[in-house]
């Protein structure tokens, strides 16, 4: 019985610590491309740039990851505002 506590206690604590790794990772990552929106706002860089500026090395994912979070295209983005 003690083995089978044991075990549930261990599950649980790999559950919360892998939500954890996700939300922290997600956050991290909201950071970064509201930094590459302000860069493509305030200091009228290409989305390739803004995004290498803010750490990522391939544009296609950085589009799709811009687009998933702000729901719009990067050339929207930039007429806005």
């Amino acid at each position: 019985m003690l083995d089978n506590l044991l075990f549930v206690k261990l599950a649980e604590s790999s559950v919360i610590v892998s939500k954890m790794e996700n939300f922290a990772a997600n956050y991290i990552k909201q950071i970064r491309l509201q930094e590459a929106r302000r860069l493509m706002l305030g200091e009228d860089l290409d989305a390739a740039s803004a995004g290498f500026r803010v750490g990522y090395d391939d544009a296609s994912h950085f589009n799709r990851e811009f687009k998933r979070l702000f729901g719009n295209p990067l050339v929207e983005g930039r007429q806005r505002s």
